[in-house]
């Protein structure tokens, strides 16, 4: 199963590439927003079946912040886990999911993070979310690319995207480059 989730993702991501190159573009990421979830080890269990380890891990809070150390949003407390699953291999697979609210218009996001990593040490994520913020609808239509690490029971991941696929930023409105 492993090979197979590689090779999709190598030509997914080549497939993108192509296109991009097509377009007679290539994208340019830029760092949008950090992560960080705090996790509760004590509230961690795994399931053992036959093709995987299924692994809960309870969000119990955290934040996001500007690259410059604004605060965005707060993690809503006791709603978010981690329901993944680990294979043969000890690669897990990322399905997580949290709700945070904004600071600035005290709206609520539904989060959705996905990917692979190694458990307790790093993941390469996607992250995607619906927010009913009108300040902050742009993120709707932004897939982040979402690098972490743990460190102790915090998971930080810097939220990566496409220039062209935002359309606004934390400061200014949609349709208004910032």
């Amino acid at each position: 199963m492993l090979p197979s989730l590689y090779i999709f993702a190598f030509f997914n991501a080549l497939s993108y590439g192509i296109r991009s190159v097509m377009a007679g573009h290539q994208p340019q990421l830029q760092h949008v927003f950090t992560t960080s979830l705090l996790v509760d080890f004590s509230k961690q269990f795994f399931i053992r079946t036959p093709r995987h380890t299924r692994v809960n891990l309870t969000i119990v809070g955290g934040n996001w912040t500007t690259p410059d150390g604004a605060l965005i949003a707060q993690v809503v407390p006791g709603l978010g886990a981690e329901w993944g699953t680990i294979d043969e291999f000890g690669v897990l697979s990322l399905d997580a999911y949290y709700n945070v609210q904004f600071v600035k218009d005290r709206k609520y996001a539904y989060v959705r993070l996905t990917g692979f990593g190694v458990s307790g040490k790093f993941n390469d994520g996607r992250t995607v979310l619906e927010t009913d913020s009108e300040h902050y609808s742009f993120l709707n239509d932004v897939t982040f690319i979402a690098p972490g690490k743990f460190s102790g029971n915090v998971i930080v991941a810097p939220q990566w995207a496409a220039v062209d696929a935002l359309g606004a930023s934390f400061g200014t409105p949609k349709g208004e480059r910032a």
